[in-house]
């Protein structure tokens, strides 16, 4: 009998140790959702890790803080998403903007000529041994997967927005240089000789055109606003 007594005092022990801790995780998760609270209405993070640095200095562990933020997102008390891009300035309406003005445009102007004249250079001139060796197959591997793509992107998408960010244009930059390679080693195997001094001045005629077309495209939608003028209320009516 004594021992049957020695056995129920020792479960109530152990419940009321399990409900002691649940209240104290409970009480810990009710703070920290408070101070998660107060956080983002008085200092405002623009990021979670931000915001889970904030409670950090508060000697909250990120491991307790990060499964709330999580919670409340599922229950709608907060909303968590992607950052947004700055903005990008406006192209400029001026032509020597492009090539003299410190300006993202400009720094793409410089870089896909320089990348032209340099690969024409290195193609030409037979480098067999030293650094430049290394540095011509560097450059020329940049010029044949990147630089036809990106140049081909520019004149399709000339705007620079969220409608297409910095690693989905790289992406499709990527992708667009090996379907223009591939188009124009056709072009050239059943017109010229296969070599690579037909197939990198084919590439740089390419990119020089997609580049001036991506730079009248720009200096259009600085001075007027729009590439396609835009119909009229009027004009749709009468559609």
């Amino acid at each position: 009998m004594f021992y049957w007594v020695l056995l129920l005092n020792d479960k109530r022990e152990k419940r009321r140790q399990r409900y002691k801790e649940k209240t104290i995780k409970d009480d810990e998760r009710e703070e920290i959702k408070k101070l998660l609270i107060q956080s983002l209405e008085t200092t405002k993070p623009n990021t979670v890790r931000e915001l889970v640095s904030g409670l950090e200095a508060q000697e909250k562990s990120r491991e307790s803080v990060l499964p709330i933020i999580r919670e409340m997102e599922q229950n709608d008390a907060i909303i968590l998403q992607e950052p947004l891009l700055e903005i990008t300035p406006p192209p400029p309406a001026r032509f020597r903007d492009y090539f003299f003005k410190r300006n993202y445009y400009s720094y793409e102007h410089w870089l896909v000529l320089s990348s032209v004249f340099l690969t024409l250079t290195l193609v030409l001139v037979d480098v067999r041994s030293g650094i430049f060796f290394y540095i011509r197959y560097v450059i020329i591997v940049f010029y044949l997967l990147v630089l036809p793509g990106w140049s081909f992107t520019a004149a399709i998408f000339p705007e620079l927005d969220d409608k297409l960010r910095f690693l989905e244009r790289v992406a499709t930059a990527v992708g667009l240089s090996i379907t223009v390679l591939v188009a124009v080693g056709l072009f050239i195997n059943f017109t010229f000789h296969f070599s690579p001094v037909p197939i990198v001045i084919t590439l740089s005629i390419f990119i020089v055109l997609c580049q001036a077309t991506a730079t009248a495209l720009r200096l259009k939608i600085a001075r007027d606003g729009f590439i396609f003028k835009p119909k009229s209320d009027e004009e749709i009516m009468e559609n």
